[in-house]
């Protein structure tokens, strides 16, 4: 995929219109807090209760692992497997500026503690993944942030697109065998699934934040870092 950006980049420039007010398509943003909020209600948890785990600093208890465990994975921030989407649930986290150490005490820190619990004790490991961006990251930040496509939501997109744009079974079929590049369909049909899944802003162009959030594209995070350092 990483190979494709540029490429995707200048179609989606080379496509764009001039238009106003963007809407909000298939696009979620959520901050932590909602994605919190929105578990504890399906634990049958009280808002007191979280105010209490929050002056507590998210406690090493039952109810606590199980909440942030739903938490990421409402973010769709975490996978039991493979642990954290760094790209991911790095958004919810503001590092210090004078820590130039955060990334790598972070990830090494989730590495000692999942190396340490056993694979079956799902909660116990989301729990101190949490805790590892939450003590070594930065401060949890109260905006929204985007919560990435599922490979099902990818799905859905493309079906959309498929649908919108009454793509015949024979293209589908170029699609499905990479053939894409000298479809005559394929501008089309890029933008409007980047426009759709929020990689694209009809009024403020490529975002390349939600690319990488969505990608985790090593290239897409350092022209990031780029551009925020010639801005600042």
């Amino acid at each position: 995929m990483g190979r494709r950006i540029p490429f995707l980049l200048i179609v989606f420039q080379a496509v764009a219109t001039v238009l106003t007010d963007d809407l909000l398509h298939y696009i979620t943003d959520k901050s932590f807090d909602t994605a919190l909020r929105e578990c504890a209600q399906y634990f049958l948890i009280s808002n007191e209760t979280l105010a209490r785990y929050y002056q507590q600093r998210f406690p090493c208890v039952d109810e606590v692992k199980q909440l942030v465990r739903c938490t990421m994975i409402n973010l769709n921030a975490y996978d039991d497997n493979t642990g954290p989407l760094e790209n991911v649930l790095g958004n919810f986290f503001k590092p210090h500026v004078w820590d130039t150490k955060h990334t790598e005490r972070t990830k090494n820190c989730v590495a000692r503690a999942l190396n340490r619990t056993s694979p079956s004790d799902v909660f116990q490991r989301a729990y101190d993944t949490f805790i590892c961006y939450y003590h070594q990251l930065g401060t949890l930040v109260s905006d929204d942030q985007l919560v990435p496509c599922t490979p099902l939501e990818f799905k859905q997109v493309m079906t959309f697109v498929e649908s919108a744009l009454n793509m015949p079974a024979e293209v589908l079929l170029q699609y499905s065998q990479g053939n894409v590049l000298n479809e005559p369909s394929y501008p089309n049909a890029l933008y409007i699934f980047a426009v759709r899944a929020g990689y694209y802003s009809v009024s403020d162009g490529i975002q390349l934040g939600n690319l990488y959030t969505q990608f985790g594209v090593p290239e897409i995070s350092m022209t990031l870092r780029h551009r925020r350092c010639a801005n600042s």
